[in-house]
């Protein structure tokens, strides 16, 4: 008998892709060395200050806003950051977005991931390109909390099968 409870299943949870996860991790780690190795080499040095501020900053960024998962009910949603949860509500958010793909983030290219838009915010949802079956299941979601007009503009994923 399986001891740990089932996942509600009502609630769709999408992580975030591994290298949107270790990418950010990393590139902070390199910058606190960087920061420390000039603190050792020249001492405490306009150099060293600005580069370790920069790079306690970028940490704060990974630590509370980069999302490791999102999950989605009829209540709204859940960002799973690795040191908080924030929840939003549907009525909270204007609509659903793709997030642009490309190092420039330009517009023409192949949207990926999802952003929750909110006034002139962007919240990063998820860094990658749901399956089919989980893009399915959140527009159920969507439909059952009577907010399918938060995903009226939002693109079926690159992978999604046309149908015919």
């Amino acid at each position: 008998m399986n001891a740990t409870p089932s996942p509600d299943p009502e609630v769709l949870t999408i992580r975030a892709s591994r290298r949107g996860v270790l990418a950010p991790t990393a590139g902070v780690v390199v910058a606190l060395a960087v920061g420390l190795g000039l603190f050792v080499v020249d001492g405490v040095s306009a150099g060293a200050i600005v580069v370790s501020v920069l790079a306690v900053g970028a940490l704060a960024v990974v630590l509370f806003d980069m999302p490791l998962a999102t999950e989605f009910d009829t209540d709204g949603f859940v960002r799973v950051t690795p040191l908080r949860r924030a929840r939003r509500s549907w009525d909270d958010i204007d609509r659903l977005e793709r997030g642009r793909s490309g190092w420039y983030r330009r517009r023409a290219a192949a949207g990926v991931g999802l952003v929750a838009i909110r006034g002139g915010f962007r919240y990063l949802l998820v860094d990658r390109t749901e399956r089919p079956s989980e893009h399915e299941r959140l527009l159920a979601i969507l439909r059952a909390a009577d907010a399918d007009w938060v995903a009226t503009n939002l693109a079926p994923p690159p992978n999604m099968p046309r149908p015919r």
